[in-house]
C-alpha cells in the first residue's frame, strides 16, 4: 500500500496567517549559499541567497551578473580549456571534412572535365557519321538522278524514232 502523505488543504495556513516557524530551522535555508550578485542596471553589489528571488535591493532590476571569485574564476578557467580542448578535436573534424570536400570537388571538376572531353569526342564522331552519311545520300542521289535522266533521254528518243518510223 502507498504511504505517501494526503494533501488537506485545510491543514494549508492562508497568506494572511503568521507563521510561527523560523526559516532558519528550513534545511534548504540552511544549504543555501549566500552569492554576491552585481546589478545590470545600477551596478550595486547585492549579497543574495540562491533561495532568493535575483532582483537588485536598490532599483528591483532583475541581477543579470554573478561576482566573479578566484573560485569561479579557476573553474571558468578549467571550462575554458576543456571548451579550446573540445573545439581543437571539432576544429580537427571540421578540417578532414573541409579537405574530404575539397577532395570530392577537385574530383567532381575532373570528372566533369573528362565528361565534357567524352561528350565532345561523341558529338565530333556523331558529325562525322552524320557528314559521311549525308555524303553517301548525295552520291546515290545523284546516281539515281543520272539514271533517271539516262532512262528519260532514251525514252524521248525512242518515242522520237517512233514517230519518225510512223
Amino acid at each position: 500500500m502507498d504511504r505517501t502523505p494526503i494533501h488537506d488543504p485545510s491543514m494549508t495556513p492562508s497568506p494572511n496567517t503568521i507563521s510561527t516557524s523560523t526559516t532558519s530551522n528550513h534545511p534548504s535555508q540552511n544549504s543555501s549559499k549566500t552569492m554576491i550578485y552585481i546589478c545590470g542596471e545600477c551596478h550595486k553589489e547585492n549579497e543574495l541567497k540562491s533561495t532568493d528571488v535575483i532582483r537588485c535591493n536598490e532599483c528591483g532590476y532583475r541581477i543579470l551578473y554573478k561576482k566573479r571569485t578566484k573560485r569561479l574564476i579557476i573553474i571558468d578557467v578549467e571550462q575554458q580549456h576543456t571548451y579550446n580542448s573540445i573545439d581543437s578535436i571539432y576544429q580537427g573534424h571540421i578540417n578532414i571534412l573541409l579537405s574530404q570536400i575539397d577532395f570530392l570537388n577537385r574530383c567532381l571538376i575532373q570528372q566533369n572535365y573528362v565528361f565534357s572531353c567524352q561528350l565532345q569526342e561523341l558529338r565530333q564522331a556523331f558529325i562525322h557519321e552524320l557528314e559521311q552519311q549525308r555524303q553517301e545520300f548525295n552520291r546515290k542521289f545523284e546516281q539515281q538522278q543520272e539514271m533517271f535522266n539516262a532512262e528519260i533521254i532514251k525514252l524521248l528518243i525512242e518515242n522520237m524514232l517512233y514517230k519518225i518510223s510512223e
